[in-house]
């Protein structure tokens, strides 16, 4: 089993660094957000948000990670307002990659009762 895991971390790894290089190296959270306001970017605003959220949920129930946020029952709509709101008042991180962004605004409107879980 841990060899499976091995091997599912490894590919979802892998399939990150490959998305990000095809995409754009230097995407940082306020390509993100200036994407998302765009009249057309909405699905890449919403799949790239995605992405990175089933990739950590994933990560969660393999036991690679521990839950770095908490939300419950969760739409995609809201883990999504919430990080553009997150960008617009903190531009200190907008020049960070998308996902470390992602993270702190979730975990800062989501925090985990009783530390990380």
């Amino acid at each position: 089993m841990t060899s499976t895991k091995g091997i599912i971390v490894a590919m979802l790894a892998v399939s990150l660094m490959v998305s990000q290089v095809q995409a754009d190296v230097s995407l940082t959270a306020q390509d993100w957000l200036d994407e998302c306001e765009a009249s057309d970017g909405t699905k890449y605003c919403v799949t790239y948000l995605s992405g990175v959220h089933d990739t950590l949920l994933t990560l969660e129930a393999m036991h690679v990670i521990h839950q770095l946020y908490c939300p419950g029952h969760i739409r995609i709509s809201e883990l999504r307002i919430v990080a553009m709101d997150y960008i617009r008042l903190h531009p200190e991180h907008a020049s960070q990659m998308i996902p470390i962004v992602f993270i702190k605004a979730w975990a800062e409107k989501w925090p985990c009762v009783g530390g990380l879980e």
